[in-house]
């Protein structure tokens, strides 16, 4: 996804689905989460880090090299909204996962339950997942914004 936070702008806190990831994590369930290297903000990286201390749960952020003609805003960037929940189940929508795009934005989700389709949802994950371009998330590195010039 391009972006993870449960921190809320204004104050406050998005527990649902930070709970929902720990929860999963605990019964044993393989958690594994993949952002864009967007998320190295102040406001992401903090949850990230703490989500790669615990059992079950894996991080990683994934840099795509900027295309070689000239930077291009808003692209080549793991932009994916997807959930594979089991060999049958997967959940796909437009919102990043953070509170204001699930309450306060316009977006939209499909849950699919297909074995076929949640087969190619996989294999479309773990190409990024495992490819070159994916890295884990070190809970000890400071992390910079890559974008927009925010600074830490």
């Amino acid at each position: 996804m391009l972006s993870y936070s449960p921190s809320v702008r204004g104050g406050g806190h998005f527990a649902e689905l930070d709970d929902a990831l720990r929860k999963s994590a605990a019964r044993g369930v393989d958690v594994r989460l993949l952002c864009s290297d967007w998320c190295q903000k102040r406001y992401e990286m903090p949850y990230l880090k703490k989500l790669v201390a615990l059992a079950n749960l894996d991080v990683k952020l994934s840099t795509i090299p900027e295309w070689s003609g000239a930077y291009i805003s808003f692209s080549r960037v793991e932009h994916c909204k997807m959930m594979i929940i089991d060999d049958s189940l997967s959940w796909i929508g437009s919102s990043n996962w953070k509170r204001d795009y699930f309450y306060d934005s316009r977006n939209i989700a499909v849950v699919i339950r297909n074995t076929r389709i949640n087969t190619m949802l996989s294999q479309i994950f773990l190409k990024s997942w495992d490819g070159p371009y994916s890295w884990k998330v070190d809970p000890k590195r400071e992390y910079k914004p890559k974008y927009f010039g925010e600074k830490n």
